[in-house]
């Protein structure tokens, strides 16, 4: 289970059908189902009778502080309405010129290195996407040294609360051993990082909400500012959680789901030229913005159909609050949900080849999500804030890569998974890449 708990809970699945009960670590015991009518009841029919578990109030809360992503939904639901601002399509597309700055000083910074021999391209695009998230939604130019250090001290904490998920029992034994006490310090130090920027912000006092250069971290300041209705004010602690949160699920998602994407397209070629013949078509003079996502039916389909086999969020979890039944499993209180997404998007009786690439699938609107088959960023009211930023990204940094670099996978296009809290391709992924011209 700690190495990999997705092999472990599809054999199950096998074995048992898509709804059986497991029992983490003889500690937690839990339901867990592939099921899409069991998905649609418990993330959007009754949704308000089941909360996040214990898995993201408890154990992450405890490492990436209290936020969007940890807390409960009629608690922080006000608060994720004024979020939610800053994911608005003409907010996103307002986010151009910054994403193509940050976009482009990573790539340059890539190339430098790439030309010293190959490189891991999960970590590399981690760098990017973590750049581009920090200076599209807080303004933050992080120096890459620093990018670097944080994001390597987010992914120790994410190993470490894998396993207090899998192994609750050998809580007292971290304790005793100091393993707990150093990945309390090591949030400590990415905390640090982070306040001091937002600090600076708040001495230089935050733009109006919706000025020009208004961001993000202007959003969540003027919600920290004492006139703020009480039902969405927040902490300066909680701005510091909020910030993070965002900045953690802001590029780490993109991140995994591109580098499989890229897996994906040198395995299949001639999807790969589907999306650059898409891509002839729009301006050469920028970046796509998220409104030109509509002139891109087929590259969307290719990155929806990435998402199914590969989705970031691989399972959801939830605590009934109250006695319940679905689809004929009785739901007793107290009991958590996991609902296994990437069993759900393989399921052979839901769709045709499960385990075969054929964006083909995707060409109808996309009813699949409609009908919770289709769950790459979870459903219902408590879905992703971020899935549109999340696909921009994506979309960016194809296009950026397509266009300028020629990549070659040195140990093929099959990588291993290391599925933590988010699905990530195993290795660094190593890539040889070279320039298609010399820059003028």
């Amino acid at each position: 289970m700690i190495s990999n708990p997705i092999d472990v809970l599809w054999g199950h699945r096998n074995r048992h059908g898509p709804t059986f009960r497991y029992s983490f670590g003889g500690v937690r015991d839990a339901v867990v189902s592939s099921d899409p009518e069991i998905a649609r009841h418990i993330l959007k029919t009754n949704h308000g009778n089941y909360h996040k578990s214990p898995i993201q109030t408890s154990i992450m809360c405890e490492f990436l502080g209290e936020g969007l992503l940890t807390d409960r939904w009629e608690k922080w639901r006000p608060k994720r309405q004024r979020l939610a601002r800053a994911f608005h399509t003409h907010a996103l597309d307002q986010l151009a010129p910054t994403l193509e700055a940050a976009l482009d000083e990573a790539l340059d910074s890539l190339e430098s290195r790439a030309v010293r021999g190959s490189v891991g391209l999960k970590d590399e695009v981690t760098l990017i996407t973590f750049a581009m998230t920090a200076r599209s939604f807080f303004g933050i130019s992080f120096p890459l040294s620093d990018i670097a250090r944080l994001s390597a001290l987010i992914r120790s904490i994410q190993g470490f609360m894998t396993k207090l998920v899998v192994m609750p029992f050998l809580r007292p034994w971290w304790w005793v051993t100091g393993e707990l006490a150093r990945h309390h310090s090591d949030r400590g130090r990415g905390d640090g990082l982070l306040l001091a920027l937002i600090k600076a912000r708040m001495a230089a006092g935050p733009a109006a909400p919706g000025a020009p250069g208004s961001d993000l971290l202007d959003i969540l300041l003027d919600m920290a500012d004492p006139a703020t209705p009480e039902e969405v004010r927040l902490t300066v602690t909680q701005v510091l959680a909020e910030a993070m949160q965002i900045l953690v699920a802001g590029h780490e998602t993109s991140s995994n789901a591109f580098t499989w994407l890229m897996l994906l397209l040198d395995a299949n070629p001639e999807a790969r030229a589907t999306v650059a013949t898409e891509f002839a078509d729009l301006p050469h003079s920028r970046l796509p913005v998220f409104s030109d996502l509509a002139k891109l039916p087929r590259t969307k389909a290719i990155v929806e159909e990435s998402l199914r086999l590969w989705p970031p969020f691989w399972m959801v979890d939830r605590l009934a609050l109250a006695d319940d039944e679905i689809a004929g499993v009785p739901i007793r209180r107290g009991t958590t949900v996991i609902l296994f997404l990437y069993g759900l998007h393989r399921d052979p009786a839901l769709w045709p080849a499960a385990e075969s690439f054929c964006a083909d699938r995707f060409d109808d609107g996309l009813w699949q999500h409609r009908d919770f088959l289709h769950l790459p960023f979870g459903g219902g009211p408590r879905r992703c804030i971020g899935v549109n930023y999340a696909k921009l990204q994506i979309i960016t940094l194809l296009y950026r890569f397509l266009d300028r670099f020629s990549i070659e996978f040195v140990e093929g296009n099959t990588p291993g998974i290391d599925p933590k809290f988010i699905l990530s391709p195993k290795g660094p992924v190593p890539v040889r890449i070279r320039r298609y011209t010399v820059p003028s």
